[in-house]
């Protein structure tokens, strides 16, 4: 490797004194020759300071185009055609030509950690989809990705289930006690003041549910979150975290969707263990509705998607102003009715008074006729009484001027 002299003169009296490096004039420039397979670039590192040494590394590094990395990398690595005997999931199948297939393969759900295996033949997906096999072939690689890749495949067999699904029934059998029809799930009727969610703060799933969560809701102050990535272990800890802290009413564990070998975290024990142990109700809504999670069958309640528990909290508050509604209007009714009942009765007790009072009217009326009648009987004896007096005052007066 030749790079032009750097540094001050006691940097380039370091360098060129080392092993491997030969100090030399060309065009009235001094260089280096630098022999990478004898210099001892630690010792180099040891003598230089940092800026230098850095200088130097940069210097020294191959400058290569991003897509001809990969090629790079395959030419430099070389593989003896070595057979390996491999166990492991299927993640994926492609179909890559009429002739080709490839399916890539994993192990303990690593979806990062993956190995490509070539078939000299097509597949269907479904002929090892969620399939755990062992695949004989010679190790290679695919130099435009500089991926590995398990080449000339001389045996290949289907083992059985992916760990996965087996993992699956096995917690499934363990747990299956615990699970809650959705009829049993509870439908909480007091009031969450304070929420706790489990989520990523970043995720798609945890922005879904804050954007279907209305704000009359619960208002985001009022959301306590625990910003994890979400592996069991971190789920665990966070709910034994707002347990503790006790300053909410209640626990939603979101996640979206993904590859399922990622949320088989949702269904392990230790997971499903705390759940149940949990003195505060939790409620989850993991992946896609048709995903599978066992944390979902032992929570107290399940909403299916993040969406889905921003939508059940919202049904619980309309549904709690409807009732205050509704209380509210029979209270109304209520009152309504036992003031017409209050009336009812007073008109009744009118009714009864008005009839007394026209019974004694009526009898009134007929002690008046009769009243009435010995008035006239006694004004027509009174009329007869001065009529007779008349009479006897003319007879007197006649009977004087008689006696005259």
């Amino acid at each position: 490797m030749e790079i032009k002299q750097f540094g001050d003169w006691k940097t380039r009296n370091t360098i060129k004194d080392m092993m491997g490096v030969k100090a030399y004039s060309k065009d009235n420039e001094w260089y280096f020759a630098i022999d990478e397979n004898i210099i001892d670039f630690s010792a180099m590192k040891a003598l230089l300071p940092s800026a230098e040494y850095q200088k130097l590394c940069f210097l020294q590094a191959k400058k290569i185009e991003f897509a001809e990395l990969f090629k790079d990398i395959s030419k430099i690595t070389e593989f003896p055609k070595r057979k390996y005997v491999v166990v492991g999931d299927v993640d994926s199948i492609y179909t890559l030509s009429d002739k080709l297939s490839m399916c890539i393969l994993i192990d303990e759900h690593n979806t990062k950690r993956t190995l490509a295996v070539i078939l000299k033949q097509p597949l269907e997906t479904d002929d090892l989809k969620e399939k755990r096999i062992r695949v004989i072939g010679e190790l290679g690689m695919y130099s435009p990705y500089a991926r590995f890749q398990l080449e000339n495949i001389s045996e290949l067999e289907i083992i059985g289930p992916c760990s996965r699904l087996v993992e699956y029934e096995d917690y499934t059998q363990q747990y299956k006690s615990y699970f809650k029809e959705a009829e049993q799930q509870k439908e909480f009727s007091f009031e969450f003041v304070k929420l706790g969610v489990i989520s990523n703060r970043k995720s798609q799933g945890y922005q879904d549910f804050l954007k279907h969560l209305k704000k009359s809701t619960i208002a985001q102050e009022n959301i306590i979150l625990e910003d994890i990535k979400m592996t069991h272990e971190n789920i665990i800890a966070s709910i034994k975290k707002l347990n503790d802290e006790n300053e909410c009413q209640g626990i939603c564990i979101i996640r979206g969707g993904g590859n399922p070998e990622e949320l088989i975290e949702f269904s392990k024990p230790a997971l499903l263990d705390t759940i149940i142990a949990s003195k505060l109700p939790i409620i989850t809504g993991v992946g896609h509705v048709m995903d599978l999670a066992l944390c979902d069958y032992i929570a107290d309640y399940n909403a299916g998607t993040p969406t889905g528990v921003a939508e059940y909290f919202n049904y619980l508050v309309g549904k709690k102003a409807a009732n205050e509604k509704a209380k509210t209007k029979d209270t109304a009714i209520q009152f309504i009715r036992e003031k017409k009942k209050h009336a009812d009765e007073e008109l009744k007790d009118l009714e009864i008074k008005y009839q007394k009072l026209a019974e004694e009217n009526a009898f009134l009326e007929y002690e008046n006729s009769i009243l009435q009648q010995e008035n006239n009987q006694l004004q027509t004896k009174l009329n007869e009484a001065h009529q007779n007096q008349k009479k006897v005052s003319a007879f007197g007066l006649i009977g004087k001027l008689f006696r005259f």
